[in-house]
């Protein structure tokens, strides 16, 4: 998140600007308009990485991040296009950090990828990413690529096309039983 946010060093964020500066350009030249429907947002593994010691060590500062990420996009793609089009819906794959997460954070970069997409507004989820990820980067494999997008078309769908929200399955609470040794699962 520190890496692609404005202003970080270097610039990735530019990248972004570059990318929409050339998009409108092209359909300008085609006699086109265009608008970006949504932004899709599959990272986090750096920040588990970096734990308490990165720039967004816990729940909220994640949260805060994201949101600033997404309104500097949202400004950004309303002054490059200028066309007046609502905020695009914002996608997130909730990132695993399968190698990297420790109960030392909370599982800061999960649990708040979470509460985006179940607690503020144009924040959608898409699938978390572990399930799909078996090589040692943290990241997904080519076939977990596929799977992965084809959750995303689902839900993109689901939000853009059909105008409903995606339903995801995630713990609410767990409790031990003592008595048993069972833990139950509230989801």
């Amino acid at each position: 998140l520190a890496s692609l946010s404005k202003g970080a060093s270097p610039e990735y964020y530019n990248r972004i600007i570059s990318g929409l500066t050339q998009i409108r350009d092209h359909a300008t030249f085609a006699g086109k308009e265009f608008s970006v429907a949504l932004i899709k947002y599959t990272q986090g593994e750096q920040d588990y990485a970096d734990g308490t010691g990165g720039d967004h060590p816990d729940v909220a500062s994640y949260m805060a991040g994201v949101q600033q990420l997404r309104d500097d996009i949202n400004a950004d793609i309303e002054a490059i296009f200028a066309n007046g089009q609502k905020p695009p819906a914002f996608f997130i794959s909730q990132t695993s950090g399968r190698l990297m997460t420790t109960s030392s954070t909370n599982l800061h970069v999960g649990t708040a990828q979470l509460r985006l997409v179940t607690e503020v507004d144009g924040f959608f989820p898409v699938t978390p990413n572990f399930p799909v990820v078996n090589v040692t980067s943290a990241h997904p494999d080519n076939n977990g690529y596929r799977w992965l997008g084809q959750y995303e078309g689902r839900a993109w769908s689901q939000v853009l096309v059909h105008g409903r929200r995606p339903n995801i399955v995630y713990p609410r609470r767990a409790t031990w039983e003592a008595a048993t040794g069972e833990v139950i699962i509230d989801l």
